[in-house]
This record gives structure tokens, C-alpha cells and sequence, in this order.
């Protein structure tokens, strides 16, 4: 199996939620034999605006779908569920 190596880019909005992106990115990386690393020519990029030739993942969970506190990053299942219902994975 050929090398996939990646270099992840997040739009500003989507910064405070880096830590979960990245734990899900790991998952990817594991399951999938790809690779993240800082000077990748291909281009992952996590919500709105992606720089040119980037692959574009829209942001469905982060941020709409959960909501942060002192205590940490819980789910909002009404928007989860409505991002399900939508069946474009609530990119519109």
C-alpha cells in the first residue's frame, strides 16, 4: 500500500476544537495507513474555506454540534440528529 502523507488544516473558527480533530485525524491515520505531517504537499482541510487544492472536509459536528464548558466538549443531540435527518451530513 502506497504512503499517504497529509498535512491538516483547520478553519480559524475551528481552532478550539484542534485537540478533538486531532484525536479523530489519529483515528483516520490508524485505520486508514495515511499520515500526518507538518510539510505534506496534500492538503486535509476541516471547515469552511479551504485554501486552494485542498481537500475539503465540511465541519459538521464542530461547532454547531456540541457545546464547551468548564467541564469540557459535550454533544448537542438535537443538532447531531438534525444534521442525520438532513442526510448531506448537515453540509447543507
Amino acid at each position: 500500500m502506497a504512503e499517504a502523507l497529509y498535512r491538516l488544516s483547520l478553519a480559524p473558527a475551528l481552532e478550539p476544537f484542534r485537540p478533538e480533530i486531532e484525536h479523530a485525524s489519529d483515528f483516520l491515520d490508524a485505520a486508514h495507513h495515511v499520515w500526518r505531517v507538518s510539510d505534506a504537499p496534500r492538503v486535509l482541510h476541516y471547515g469552511p474555506d479551504a485554501p486552494p487544492g485542498a481537500v475539503a472536509v465540511p465541519a459538521v459536528v464542530f461547532p454547531g454540534g456540541v457545546r464547551t464548558d468548564g467541564e469540557g466538549i459535550h454533544p448537542v443531540p438535537p443538532a447531531l440528529a438534525a444534521a442525520m435527518a438532513a442526510g448531506d451530513g448537515g453540509t447543507g
